[in-house]
């Protein structure tokens, strides 16, 4: 069975962090195997702000929405790369989890990457954690991800490294966790909604 994993970077800079990152982890899930993967990049695909219009005016939405909407649909499972900001996740990605719904993200487990270019990164997942899921109903799995001092992360020999090694290990092993989740979770996301209970608790 193929399992398909959408990798979000949550900058809407250019050349940002967030994207170099989804690129190692994307780099990294090709060992997986039976694993094809995608990528929502929030800088090349910027997104109007959420407002009650997008319930009403479909054709207004489409042309921005679509694509990332068909991307979310497809994917059984997510990795989010999401810089910390100010102490918290930026605006973008929460706008990111505010339009999407429950047929493009229930049930689907979804792994946080933390990232800081100083000493934070785990605010971001926080945040994310306590309200980035009600209506949508994510799953963000128990692992996640916190990379600090993020400009000196990078992919390879880590022989005479034994911190960059150990993070290393733990996004190989992270990812494992994601796809083993992606697996698992496949029954679950075939159950019906129930419309009486559309929006969570």
């Amino acid at each position: 069975m193929t399992r398909h994993i959408t990798l979000i970077a949550g900058s809407n800079r250019p050349n940002s962090q967030s994207r170099r990152i989804v690129e190692i982890c994307r780099e990294a899930l090709q060992t997986h195997g039976d694993t094809t993967t995608e990528i929502v990049d929030l800088h090349s695909h910027p997104l109007p702000l959420w407002d009650p219009d997008k319930r009403t005016e479909s054709a207004r939405w489409d042309a921005v929405w679509q694509p990332v909407s068909e991307a979310l649909t497809r994917a059984d499972g997510f990795v989010f790369v999401v810089p910390e900001w100010g102490g918290m996740a930026p605006p973008h990605v929460k706008n990111l989890l505010l339009l999407a719904d429950r047929f493009e993200l229930a049930h689907k487990p979804a792994l946080l990457c933390g990232i800081s270019a100083s000493l934070g990164g785990a605010y971001p997942i926080s945040d994310l954690r306590s309200s980035g899921y009600k209506n949508n109903r994510i799953l963000w799995i128990p692992d996640h991800l916190v990379l600090r001092q993020v400009g000196q992360f990078h992919w390879g020999d880590a022989t005479d490294n034994q911190t960059l090694a150990m993070q290393q290990a733990r996004v190989r092993y992270s990812l494992s966790m994601l796809t083993a989740y992606a697996d698992a979770l496949g029954p679950i996301r075939s159950t019906v909604f129930d419309p009486s209970f559309a929006n969570g608790m």
